[in-house]
């Protein structure tokens, strides 16, 4: 599992509204507010949730900056992934707005930012109801100016999420083209491209993610220079898309770099640098260091504990990685052990129908598998296919991996029409998809194009040959643009 860092001031616009009040305010709640946001920029989520709930002890704070606070804490608490709480506090943020209809526009901020952790839940028709009452705003042109693009931005996130990724691009587009004539809003551009790179990164089409962290980065480059903090998410993407298609050499540089910026501007002990070194720990696994790779993440580990507590997502992906090293080295008991761990967290933290969990879930199934627990690797697989047709649209190529691997194990227990029938469930939902290049996907339709030849079903193995053939055709030609492109 890798790590992809979230962009800087993605929810910050909902925080430092306080600055913008044309209303008597408390030097003492807004200085609190203004020290909360540059501790929130810094990664010190803790510091930042502090210093938000000190501003809102303030008896006499006015409505705008008790709102600001109640934001600021939300995004605080949201970015140590204390959902229930984050929930509690934008509700707050919502209800100070309520008669209050001069500050109407900052309402309108604080459900797109709301709307953005709902969207990151899973919880997308949540999210999408409080786009709506933001979409009346914007359609009446009461939403203007940075709003207008906060919204086309989020709405274009939600539609990614819902699997629509045309509509994401176009609506990002949109929303960036607005960041242009907007001073000082370079970094919410950037933020667009690099939320996009994400959606095209879950969707396992790395290239495109690839292209999308590339505009983001060359975007960054452009306004602050190569070395600056902002840098570091996008590049980070580049990296995570390059060594997700099968490169080491490129992606070990760029992780480096983007660790020494993070080192630079927080210092060695920051969550964000935590990130990288995880991602390091993947990449060193992919070559086989298994060593170096243990030395990384359990770097990321104790930096994220000491930064979150045990129970945070990073932390869980931090242990499912170190879970697949054991994998790789045959050690069954410790990938168990390791991958549990990293289950139970995601449970905990992200709730019980989040796509993560299903991730854990095949984790776990590949090692019952190797433990010949069969019945065991067959529940997890069958509970995470659940998963995903519970969360739709967003996670059919997801699913489509789930499924091969579920035909796969009944191919090798010899239940041939069980594994027919995931095998043919696979291939129905790739037809409507774009292409899963990964090497496994052609492979495992390999295996069914003999299964269904031998079955005399030849319309199914001719098409399951063909889609194998044309993926890893057409990874071949997307690998040679790349490569022209740099």
């Amino acid at each position: 599992m890798t790590v992809r860092i979230a962009p800087f001031a993605a929810l910050l616009a909902a925080a430092t509204i306080a600055a913008a009040f044309g209303e008597p305010k408390p030097a003492g709640a807004l200085a609190l507010n203004e020290a909360g946001v540059r501790e929130y920029r810094n990664g010190a989520y803790t510091e930042a949730e502090r210093l938000f709930r000190e501003a809102l002890g303030s008896a006499d704070a006015p409505a705008g900056v008790t709102a600001a606070a109640f934001n600021g804490l939300a995004v605080s608490l949201y970015s140590q992934a204390r959902f229930t709480d984050a929930a509690a506090a934008y509700e707050r943020a919502l209800d100070t707005y309520r008669g209050h209809p001069e500050l109407s526009v900052e309402r309108l901020r604080t459900m797109v930012n709301y709307s953005t952790m709902l969207r990151d839940q899973g919880r997308l028709d949540a999210a999408g109801r409080l786009l709506d009452e933001v979409r009346a705003a914007f359609e009446a042109g009461d939403a203007r100016g940075s709003l207008a693009a906060a919204f086309l931005s989020e709405q274009g996130l939600l539609a990614g999420a819902k699997g629509d990724l045309a509509g994401a691009e176009r609506n990002l587009t949109r929303a960036e083209a607005m960041w242009e004539h907007i001073p000082d809003s370079q970094a919410n551009s950037i933020v667009a491209w690099t939320s996009l790179g994400d959606l095209y990164f879950e969707r396992r089409d790395y290239y495109s993610a690839e292209t999308m962290f590339r505009k983001a980065l060359e975007s960054c480059e452009r306004a602050w220079g190569p070395e600056d903090r902002r840098c570091a998410p996008p590049l980070n993407g580049v990296a995570l898309a390059m060594a997700r298609r099968g490169e080491t050499a490129a992606p070990q540089r760029l992780f480096e770099r983007a660790l020494a910026i993070f080192v630079r501007a927080y210092g060695p002990a920051s969550p964000k640098a935590a990130a990288v070194l995880n991602n390091l720990g993947t990449l060193a696994a992919h070559k086989r260091d298994f060593k170096a790779s243990d030395r990384y993440l359990l770097r990321a580990v104790e930096t994220w504990t000491r930064a979150y507590g045990p129970d945070h997502p990073n932390v869980a992906s931090a242990w499912g990685n170190l879970g697949a090293n054991q994998l790789q080295r045959s050690r069954w008991t410790e990938a168990e052990a390791a991958f549990g761990k990293a289950y139970d967290i995601d449970r905990k933290a992200l709730g019980p129908r989040h796509p993560q969990l299903a991730i854990d879930l095949n984790n776990l199934a590949v090692v019952y598998y190797h433990m010949k627990r069969t019945a065991d690797a067959e529940a997890n697989f069958e509970q995470a296919i659940q998963i995903y047709e519970q969360n739709g649209e967003a996670c059919q190529q997801s699913l489509v991996g789930t499924l091969l691997s579920l035909a796969n194990l009944e191919h090798d227990l010899k239940r041939f029409d069980s594994a027919a029938n995931l095998y043919k469930r696979a291939l129905e939902i790739q037809r409507k998809r774009p292409p899963d290049l990964s090497a496994d996907t052609a492979a495992s339709f390999d295996n069914y194009a003999r299964l269904a030849r031998r079955m005399s079903n030849f319309a199914d193995a001719q098409e399951a040959e063909t889609l194998a053939t044309r993926l890893r055709v057409r990874k071949a030609i997307l690998n040679e643009r790349l490569e022209t492109k740099r």
